[in-house]
């Protein structure tokens, strides 16, 4: 399990979506075309995600009426699986420009980054790109306002870790996300042009209880749902 930090400078055009998140992902998926070639396929139905990474953070983000206006900074990525990240660094070594739409960034630096989460059991969060969360009694919902949010964040997140990385429902008995602020954002889950492919995330605060395990796993594969388009993403605060 490792994070990787890459900062970026802007090189080309100006203007990026406000739902980039989708673009980005497409982006880093190119830088780890020597991974699926050698390892496995990623962001396929037979394989669940194994990644998630943050917003762009920067100091000088401007919004205006089209998308955002961001010159440089940076982003973090996560994986359960350490070579999904050695893979990372090794694309972005080999071709360091990231396109997001219209607008290209170079990558001056991609390195391996300590983490805040140690083997805790309880932490205050904050995520670092929006949560996607579904309805776990119908599953093709997601979840449009913060109704109900904490509940099913709970069930999908346990069911994650039961299903597909072999948790006991006894490991899983502390486990519990608390939610203390829920902020609505708009992201792009897919390449479809239908309006179905922008919905409804959250930038969530609170705090997660569990076995050191678990959180974990939580933390490098990120919370939520379809984290591998960069949602889920979230820091100890």
């Amino acid at each position: 399990m490792e994070s990787t930090l890459v900062n970026i400078k802007r090189s080309k055009g100006v203007i990026i979506p406000y739902e980039y998140n989708y673009y980005l992902s497409i982006s880093l998926y190119s830088k780890l075309r020597l991974y699926q070639e050698n390892i496995k396929k990623l962001h396929t139905k037979t394989q669940p995600g194994m990644h998630t990474f943050s917003n762009i953070i920067s100091k000088a983000s401007k919004g205006g009426v089209n998308g955002l206006d961001i010159n440089e900074g940076f982003f973090i990525f996560r994986s359960v699986d350490p070579s999904l990240n050695m893979y990372l660094r090794l694309g972005l070594s080999i071709d360091p420009i990231i396109r997001i739409g219209d607008v290209s960034y170079l990558v001056s630096s991609a390195k391996s980054i300590s983490d805040k989460l140690l083997d805790q059991e309880e932490v205050n969060f904050k995520s670092l790109s929006p949560v996607l969360v579904r309805n776990f009694k119908e599953r093709n919902i997601f979840l449009n306002f913060p109704d109900d949010l904490e509940t099913n964040l709970n069930l999908v997140s346990k069911w994650v870790l039961k299903e597909t990385y072999n948790f006991s429902e006894n490991d899983l008995d502390s486990l519990r996300i608390i939610i203390t602020s829920a902020k609505r954002r708009t992201v792009k889950i897919s390449n479809s042009k239908n309006k179905e492919s922008i919905t409804t995330a959250f930038q969530l605060k609170g705090s997660i209880r569990g076995t050191p395990e678990a959180l974990k796993v939580l933390y490098y594969k990120g919370i939520g749902s379809k984290t591998s388009l960069g949602l889920g993403c979230w820091e100890v605060d």
